[in-house]
């Protein structure tokens, strides 16, 4: 087993884009780390976002927010992933 199927869903055989991942784990909790920035989706976030929508990304410092859009976000690749909780996911992606 690769270090990639250990952090993604067991059903993955490959790399695994946001969109993929967040439509295998709908109804989840996401917090993403992005190049753009950490992203915390509720499970109606995580639907706007496969809607096309844009997101709230923050710094990690209070009130310093930006927008990413889901055509920035969804092709991204899942580089880890790792259950955190019940339904709630804590994902590192990358371009």
């Amino acid at each position: 087993m690769t270090n990639q199927e250990n952090l993604t869903a067991p059903t993955f055989e490959k790399r695994v884009t946001v969109r993929q991942f967040l439509e295998y784990h709908r109804g989840c909790i996401i917090n993403m780390t992005t190049p753009g920035g950490f992203v915390d989706l509720s499970p109606e976030d995580v639907e706007a976002l496969l809607e096309g929508q844009s997101v709230m990304a923050h710094a990690g410092v209070y009130d310093v927010t930006t927008t990413l859009s889901a055509a920035e976000l969804l092709p991204q690749f899942v580089y880890a992933s790792r259950l955190v909780g019940n339904r709630k996911y804590g994902l590192l992606t990358n371009f």
